[in-house]
Formats: structure tokens, C-alpha cells, sequence
């Protein structure tokens, strides 16, 4: 008696062409799904960099375009400015929204890196940086960047009609503040990033805090 194909069941050679069927498939939804993953990994580490950029892009222009001259009686009873720029931190007072009376218009901040991250230290008190205090407990800090490698300062001032730039901002005998402040952060995987801004009334023409010029 002969037997249907049905009855016979499937022959070696289409069990072979369903298993490599079978394979191609499993091959391709697992390709899939790692670049989707992939994908996914990326988007949210580009998401993480966006993220810290933005929180660095509102602190330069709630700080560094309301920073102020301050100046505050250090231990040789001498009035100096409460500005102190390194080249590679920054400390300096600037207007804040009032959030409560007794808080003031005016807060203080340091920035610096930490351990690979950038570090904004705020208080509402005076951050003197000849008594080295800016970590007391009365000092806010916030992460607003990790993986960072290393960040860099450089002050703009007016000499004869023309802005020269340097990387320290001598207080001791400085009248004022900068004209405008850059800061540079490089990231661990080599890219960097810079922002300028011009520090509160330091247009062409007038700066709070008084000002002298060379006269040609």
C-alpha cells in the first residue's frame, strides 16, 4: 500500500530547511533586538550628556551673567573682593531671585572638580577663600556634571579699549570683577564644551563697580 505524503510525515530534507528557516529568523530578531538595545543605550547616554550640558548652560546664566562685585573685610582688616578666579575654579557672589527674606538677593558660589565631577558649592553667606571654607555645612553642593576630566577658567578684562584674557584674577588688586567669564570642560572621552558670558552691567560701555582705563 502506498502512503500519502501526509502519512508519511516530513522527509530529513525539510526538517533540515525548517530548522535553518527557524535559525535565520532567530538570527535576525536577536540582530534586532541588540541594536535596539544598542540604540537605546545610546540614546540615553546622549540623553545623560544633554541633560548635564543644560544643567551647566541655566547655572552660566543664573551665575556668571549675575555675578557682582562683593567685597568683604579679610583677617589684615582690608576690604577685598569676594571674587577669587584659578584656572581651574571660580568663586564669586551674584543676584539670585529672592526665595525668602531672610535668604537675601545675593548668593555665593564655587565651582570646581570633584572626583571627575563638576561641583557647584552654594551659600548664602560669604565664601571666603582665605579662610579655605567653601565646604562648610552651611554650603549647598550640587553635581551638575560626571565624567569629567577636567574644566578651565579664563577672565576678560579691558586694557586701552581692548578685552585681554587670562586664567587667574587676581583679587588682592582687583577693584572689580571680569568683564566676562569662559569656562572649558572636557569630558573623559576627549570632547569639550565652552561657555561665555558676560558677567552683570559689564556691557561696552559700563560695568557695575567702578572701572579705570588707560587713556591713550
Amino acid at each position: 500500500m502506498i502512503k500519502n505524503h501526509n502519512e508519511a510525515g516530513f522527509t530529513l530534507f525539510e526538517m533540515a530547511l525548517a530548522l535553518m528557516i527557524f535559525s535565520m529568523v532567530g538570527l535576525l530578531i536577536t540582530g534586532i533586538m541588540f541594536s535596539v538595545q544598542r540604540s537605546w543605550a545610546n540614546i540615553h547616554k546622549h540623553s545623560a550628556k544633554l541633560d548635564g550640558f543644560l544643567k551647566i548652560e541655566r547655572l552660566a546664566d543664573s551665575t556668571f551673567k549675575n555675578a557682582i562685585p562683593f567685597t568683604w573685610t579679610n583677617d589684615n582688616l582690608k576690604e577685598v573682593q569676594v571674587f577669587q578666579g584659578e584656572p581651574e575654579a571660580v568663586t564669586f557672589a551674584y543676584l539670585h531671585r529672592i526665595n525668602n527674606i531672610s535668604a537675601g538677593a545675593i548668593r555665593f558660589v564655587k565651582l570646581f572638580v570633584e572626583d571627575k565631577k563638576l561641583i557647584a558649592s552654594y551659600r548664602n553667606t560669604p565664601i571666603l577663600f582665605w579662610k579655605n571654607d567653601p565646604q562648610s555645612d552651611q554650603a549647598k553642593r550640587e553635581v551638575l556634571a560626571e565624567n569629567v576630566e577636567k574644566i578651565s577658567f579664563d577672565y576678560a578684562d579691558r586694557e586701552a579699549d581692548e578685552i585681554t584674557w587670562s586664567q587667574d584674577w587676581d583679587e588682592e588688586n582687583k577693584t572689580q570683577i571680569p568683564l566676562a567669564v569662559m569656562m572649558t570642560i572636557t569630558l573623559e572621552n576627549g570632547t569639550s564644551e565652552r561657555w561665555l558670558r558676560r558677567t552683570a552691567g559689564s556691557s561696552y560701555d559700563t560695568s557695575l563697580g567702578k572701572r579705570e582705563y588707560s587713556v591713550k
